[in-house]
């Protein structure tokens, strides 16, 4: 009875070309130990100048964030769908988008009934939004990062404050954008700032880290620890960014004095760690 299997095992050749195909594998444990390295040594040695730099070039240059463009994402995350449906008020009403990128939140918003402000810090991203903004008068874009809040800039140089303003129903903090920052205290005060113009749930994600540290106390243990630092990475896509476990995320949002309406830091591969949050209520009185 023959079910189709060989009668024989490999041949020398075949053995021959298996044992290559495993010592190949090294290139690729090469480049992972290159990628760490070099990760750890932008974190800790590049000055903020040239990582503002890197990443004014990243983004601009990148499809992903130009309207139009086929590699451009249109629609929401699947989580961010639910966070939006589940906690933000009904429109009409305003929303504040930071780190809006080239405009994929604020014209989702924009197209169920929001008024928006969306700012990023990338002026090459600004202007893609207001060249696709002609058909969704509801948003308004500006130059802006969450260190300059609540000024911002609109694209013909006016200036604009925030402060005095009716606050908004709700805010995102686009698309793991409070991981650019690149201080702890700078997270916080990002999260306090936002809050202050929004009277309403703010939406925030982050990145996962993409590994850990080895738990060996060995020589490649320490090793691992020093290539992972604090959690901070550089990707050549996004640039040096902050990794968040939930017990970072629910620290970060804990310290910038918010509460959290909604956390989901699942490993589902269409998840972005996230949560809902908003100022503290004060208690009413007796």
């Amino acid at each position: 009875m023959n079910d189709g299997s060989p009668a024989h095992g490999p041949g020398a050749i075949d053995r021959a070309l298996a044992r290559l195909l495993q010592t190949s594998l090294v290139v690729d444990r090469g480049a992972v130990l290159f990628d760490r390295v070099r990760s750890r040594l932008v974190c800790s040695l590049a000055p903020d100048d040239v990582l503002d730099a890197y990443n004014t070039f990243a983004y601009s240059s990148s499809p992903v964030y130009q309207p139009g463009h086929p590699s451009f994402r249109e629609e929401w995350f699947p989580w961010e769908r639910r966070a939006i449906d589940g906690h933000f008020p009904a429109p009409p009403g305003r929303v504040l988008v930071a780190g809006a990128g080239g405009g994929r939140e604020a014209f989702q918003l924009a197209t169920r009934g929001y008024d928006v402000v969306a700012f990023d810090p990338v002026p090459a991203l600004v202007e893609a939004m207001s060249t696709t903004n002609g058909r969704l008068k509801r948003v308004t874009t500006c130059v802006g990062s969450y260190e300059t809040l609540p000024t911002l800039h609109l694209p013909d140089g006016r200036t604009i404050s925030l402060d005095g303003r009716e606050p908004f129903n709700a805010g995102i903090c686009g698309w793991a954008s409070v991981a650019h920052v690149r201080t702890g205290a700078g997270r916080v005060a990002a999260l306090r700032a936002m809050a202050a113009l929004v009277h309403g749930p703010i939406l925030l994600s982050v990145y996962a880290p993409t590994w850990r540290p080895s738990a060996r106390r060995d020589v490649r243990g320490g090793l691992s620890r020093w290539l992972y630092g604090d959690g901070a990475m550089f990707f050549p896509g996004i640039g040096r960014v902050q990794t968040f476990d939930e017990a970072a995320l629910r620290d970060l949002i804990a310290r910038a004095g918010l509460e959290i309406l909604h956390v989901d830091v699942s490993s589902a591969i269409d998840n972005w760690p996230h949560a809902v949050v908003r100022r503290r209520q004060k208690a009413a009185q007796p």
